[in-house]
């Protein structure tokens, strides 16, 4: 008897250390839109290549790394490193699913070919480098809401765009005009999450300095519409100066989107 315990704990420590990749996918495909393709390696050290399914073509997310952090388990979090590579975004950091939420942390770059994409429904396209670092991001999924709208607990990053040449569309005219860089203050405040774009990034700016007045003001509701509201300082940068008296931190135009 003690050696048939001995073998069934054997064989069940193997089984778990040699799980496949394929529980990752499967996971993975069963609770998102997400479509994992050409996977390798084991659920504790991996990788496969992700897409979202489009009515035309699909689109690719990129390939991803992931390697299991046991010393995490201390913690009450299953957590994961990954490293997510395209030719438009690459992110690096970690990945916890405790037992009500999941958190993501690291750091994320997108190019400007993906940016154009994202911004193609409105008329506008811009040049060089979006970074998003120190992202920390806490969430309880919401099974209740369809599609399921996450409930934000944290969410904060620093946003940084590297400026230069941008192109675009308004009442039929085409306007071209180079911008500055600009940073990006992303954070949770009434429990929804928000953004605060200023110009001058990566200096050390003083408070209550003309810099410091916002350009662009971005906030997401628990319903899962997106606000944006560019301020007058911003019209003056675009060269469509506002023609109110409003002073410059004032927002003189927003519009909404249903996002999630």
């Amino acid at each position: 008897m003690r050696y048939f315990l001995i073998g069934l704990f054997t064989l069940i420590l193997f089984a778990v250390y040699f799980a496949p990749a394929s529980l990752v996918k499967k996971g993975l495909e069963s609770n998102t839109e997400i479509s994992m393709t050409n996977t390798r390696g084991s659920l504790w050290n991996g990788s496969a290549t992700l897409s979202i399914p489009g009515k035309t073509q699909s689109f690719e997310l990129g390939y991803l790394e992931w390697s299991f952090v046991p010393q995490a388990l201390f913690t009450f979090c299953i957590t994961y490193r990954i490293k997510l590579h395209s030719e438009t975004h690459n992110f690096t950091g970690q990945v916890c699913r405790s037992k009500d939420t999941i958190g993501i942390k690291g750091d994320l770059n997108l190019h400007s070919s993906l940016l154009n994409i994202l911004l193609a429904n409105y008329d506008m396209q811009v040049s060089g480098l979006l970074e998003i670092s120190a992202l920390r991001l806490e969430f309880a999924p919401n099974p209740v809401s369809v599609p399921p709208i996450p409930e934000f607990e944290q969410f904060s990053a620093l946003v940084h765009w590297s400026g230069g040449p941008v192109r675009y569309q308004l009442g039929g005219s085409n306007y071209a005009l180079n911008l500055p860089a600009m940073m990006g203050d992303l954070g949770y405040q009434n429990g929804n999450p928000n953004m605060k774009v200023f110009e001058n990034t990566r200096q050390n700016i003083k408070p209550g300095s003309s810099a410091r007045i916002p350009l662009i003001l971005a906030n997401l509701d628990q319903n899962g519409w997106i606000s944006i509201g560019i301020t007058k300082k911003f019209t003056k940068l675009l060269n469509q100066p506002w023609p109110g008296s409003e002073p410059d931190h004032a927002v003189v135009l927003e519009v909404q989107e249903k996002l999630l």
